[in-house]
C-alpha cells in the first residue's frame, strides 16, 4: 500500500507541473518508469486538458463591431498590416521645412564676453546670424523671438565661436516650454498626436505638424534616458517591488507595457514579449528583495530574496485550481474539516480582497489621488494586504 501510495504521489505532483508546463525530460523518465498505467494515466489527463481549453477557445466570440475600441483587449486585437514601401518622399524630391513666422515679436542679442574653450579674449566682428524660436512665454501666448547671434574670433583656438542659445535645442525651431507641454498631453494626459496638433492650432495658433511633434518628442527622450534609467536603478533597489503587465499596442502591434512599482519609484518599460525575456531586461541581476506579483509564472524566472503573492489574485486562484467548494483544499460537504479549511481560506481571501479594495477607495478620496488607470494598478499596503499606492512620474511615462 505504501508503494501505490507514493507511486500516486509522484503522478499527481508530475501532473501538476504539467498542466502548467513544467515538466522537466528527468519528470518524463521518472513518469516512464512508473509503468505503463501510470503513462496511460498522464495522456489521459493531458487529452482532458486540451479538451477543455479548446473549448474555451471555442467560447471566445469576436468582440462586435460596434464596441469602442478601447473596451476591446489588446490581445483580440488584430495586428496592423506593415507598410510595404517606404515612407516618405522619394529621394531627390525638393526640400521642405518649417515656414518662417509672419512677425516676430521680441528679440534678444546674445555675445560671448570670452572664448568658451580656453577663456581667452576675443576679437569682435561683425558676423551675425538670426534664428526664430516660437515658445510659449509668461503671457502663455505663442511668442516669436528672434536671436541675434555674434560670431567672434579666438586667436588663441584659431576658430570662430559663438554662444549657446539656452531656450531651445540645436536646430529646432520650437522652445522648451512648448516641446514639454506637448509632450505632457500625449503621454501624461493621453491625448493623440493629431488632437495635440488641433489644440495647438485652434487655442494657440500654432503650426506644429505630428511628425514635427514625435521628432522632438524623441531628442527629449534621448536627453531624459539618464533619468530614466536612474528610476530603474532605485526600483531594483527597491526592499519591496510590485510588478505587472498590460497590453499595449505600438504601431498596431500587440506589446506588454510591464509596471515595476515600489513605495517611491514607478517604472514602465514597453516589450514586444510577455514572457522571461522581457522580466529578465529589467532583473539584470539577482533581486535582493521581497518581490510582489499576481500568480502569472513568468516571474518565477526572477531571482529574488523573497515572493510575495497579491491577496486580491488568491480567491480566483484558487477558484480555478480547486472549484469553488474548496476543490484541492476540500471535497464539499463530503470533506469534512478540509472543506472548511477549504472554506476559511476562501474567506480570508476575500477579506484581503476586501481590504484593499477599501485602501484604494481611501487613496482616491485622498489629496494624492492616483491619476490614471496605471497608477490604481500600483496600490499596495505595507502589511500586504493591498497596495500602496505609487505615482509614476512623468519621466518613466515618456521613453
Amino acid at each position: 500500500m505504501g508503494t501505490d501510495a507514493a507511486r500516486a504521489t509522484t503522478v499527481e505532483a508530475i501532473l501538476e507541473r504539467a498542466l502548467h508546463g513544467e515538466v522537466s525530460e528527468d519528470d518524463a523518465r521518472r513518469l516512464h518508469g512508473l509503468g505503463p498505467e501510470a503513462v496511460t494515466l498522464f495522456a489521459l489527463a493531458m487529452a482532458h486538458r486540451v479538451t477543455e481549453l479548446e473549448a474555451v477557445g471555442a467560447k471566445a466570440s469576436p468582440p462586435d463591431p460596434a464596441t469602442p475600441s478601447g473596451q476591446v483587449p489588446v490581445y483580440l486585437k488584430p495586428s496592423a498590416k506593415k507598410r510595404r514601401k517606404r515612407p516618405g518622399a522619394k529621394p531627390g524630391h525638393p526640400g521642405a521645412r518649417r515656414s518662417r513666422p509672419d512677425k516676430v515679436d521680441r528679440t534678444e542679442v546674445h555675445r560671448l564676453d570670452r572664448c568658451p574653450g580656453c577663456a581667452g579674449k576675443l576679437q569682435r566682428s561683425s558676423r551675425t546670424r538670426t534664428r526664430l524660436i516660437e515658445d510659449l512665454l509668461d503671457s502663455y501666448e505663442l511668442t516669436v523671438t528672434e536671436h541675434t547671434i555674434y560670431r567672434d574670433y579666438c586667436p588663441a583656438c584659431k576658430k570662430h565661436v559663438e554662444p549657446v542659445v539656452p531656450d531651445a535645442l540645436p536646430k529646432c525651431a520650437i522652445g522648451h516650454n512648448l516641446v514639454a507641454l506637448t509632450s505632457w498631453f500625449h503621454y501624461g494626459l493621453g491625448i493623440t498626436v493629431s488632437q495635440v496638433v488641433s489644440i495647438l492650432q485652434y487655442h494657440l495658433h500654432a503650426k506644429l505638424t505630428p511628425g514635427g511633434l514625435i521628432a522632438m518628442w524623441m531628442r527629449l527622450a534621448v536627453i531624459l534616458e539618464p533619468w530614466y534609467d536612474e528610476i530603474g536603478r532605485q526600483a531594483r533597489a527597491s526592499a519591496v517591488l510590485h510588478a505587472d503587465e498590460t497590453g499595449w499596442r505600438v504601431e498596431g502591434q500587440t506589446c506588454w507595457l510591464w509596471c515595476f512599482a515600489s513605495a517611491q519609484t514607478c517604472y514602465y518599460m514597453i516589450d514586444a514579449s510577455r514572457g522571461s525575456p522581457a522580466v529578465q531586461a529589467f532583473f539584470i541581476e539577482a533581486f535582493e528583495g521581497t518581490l510582489v506579483t499576481d500568480f502569472y509564472r513568468v516571474y518565477d524566472s526572477v531571482r529574488a530574496a523573497s515572493y510575495q503573492n497579491c491577496f486580491p489574485h488568491l480567491p480566483h486562484h484558487t477558484r480555478r485550481d480547486g472549484g469553488e467548494d474548496g476543490g484541492q483544499f476540500g471535497g464539499g460537504v463530503e470533506g469534512g474539516e478540509d472543506a472548511m479549511a477549504g472554506g476559511r481560506l476562501h474567506a480570508a481571501a476575500a477579506d484581503a480582497a476586501g481590504l484593499a479594495a477599501g485602501t484604494a477607495r481611501l487613496l482616491l478620496q485622498s489629496d494624492e489621488a492616483p491619476r490614471s488607470d496605471l497608477d490604481l494598478q500600483a496600490l499596495t499596503v505595507a502589511n500586504g494586504t493591498g497596495r500602496v499606492r505609487t505615482r509614476p512620474g512623468f519621466l518613466g511615462r515618456l521613453v
